[in-house]
């Protein structure tokens, strides 16, 4: 077994200590979290995978007649309901990977299916405002703010969270 010369493990089994409560321990982790601000992203994630998933699951019923009535052909329109199921779904399971923050493989993983859920949001959203809305600007801002939203999850991921390897 190797020496622990930083301490680590006498400074864990220190904290551990049987006077700490249960109730102790979870105010502090609450505090943190709150503190770190680490649940903020889920304000933005969940009414957004609200919204595409409503949006994708109506594209389910009478797909072929809507897209033909719609003028959009139905490859494009099967394409587009999934990019909205996958990408709500994708949004919330990335926010879970974040909020658990395992780091390594996963933790890259996590930041990777949030950034192509991000990608989707933004593509999809993009064609609404091309294909319906080019000429109104108070017609097209709710799909603006989605090509915005879906956009800052793209760039952003969570690599903020995800442990990177020191360099030596």
């Amino acid at each position: 077994m190797a020496v622990d010369e930083s301490g680590f493990i006498n400074q864990t089994l220190a904290k551990m200590s049987p006077v700490t409560s249960v109730a102790e321990n979870a105010q502090g982790f609450v505090g943190r979290f709150i503190e770190r601000g680490l649940g903020a992203h889920w304000f933005l994630r969940v009414p957004l995978a609200v919204i595409l998933f409503q949006q994708g699951y109506s594209k389910t019923n009478g797909t072929v007649a809507v897209a033909e009535m719609s003028g959009i052909p139905l490859w494009m329109y099967v394409l587009a309901m999934l990019a909205e199921l996958g990408g709500s779904a994708g949004l919330i399971v990335g926010g879970l990977i974040q909020t658990w923050n395992p780091g390594g493989w996963f933790g890259r993983a996590g930041s990777f299916v949030t950034r192509l859920s991000g990608f989707a949001v933004a593509c999809v959203a993009t064609a609404v405002i091309l294909q319906f809305f080019s000429t109104s600007f108070v017609a097209m801002r709710d799909h603006l703010m989605y090509v915005f939203a879906g956009l800052f999850f793209m760039l952003y991921g969570h690599t903020s969270r995800v442990a990177t390897p020191k360099r030596t």
